[in-house]
């Protein structure tokens, strides 16, 4: 028998079936959390510069407290939904006393 020669056909690899269903879930569970603590990278970040969850953004936490929600509305395009218009208050500076 010739050493360089194989009786046998190999017989092919079977691949384990794979529920894409439930990989999904799973995948959408965990997506974009960090392995540490369970927070996104963006959290992290946030957390040791000071955030607290439910306060605001800023120096004197007078900004946004939650994050903008978005509507997808093309392969790199998104609309904000779900948030107020914030009512700008403009003072002109001769109000301020200036001019």
């Amino acid at each position: 028998m010739d050493p360089y020669t194989f009786s046998q056909q190999p017989q092919p690899q079977q691949q384990p079936q794979i529920d894409h269903h439930e990989s999904n879930e799973k995948l959408e569970k965990h997506f974009g959390k960090g392995v540490s603590r369970g927070l996104g990278v963006a959290a992290t970040i946030m957390s040791k510069m000071g955030y607290r969850e439910g306060s605001g953004l800023g120096a004197k936490e007078q900004g946004i407290s939650r994050a903008l929600q978005v509507q997808r509305t093309g392969r790199n395009v998104g609309l904000i939904v779900g948030e107020e218009k914030a009512s700008a208050v403009f003072t002109s500076l001769s109000e301020e006393g200036g001019e």
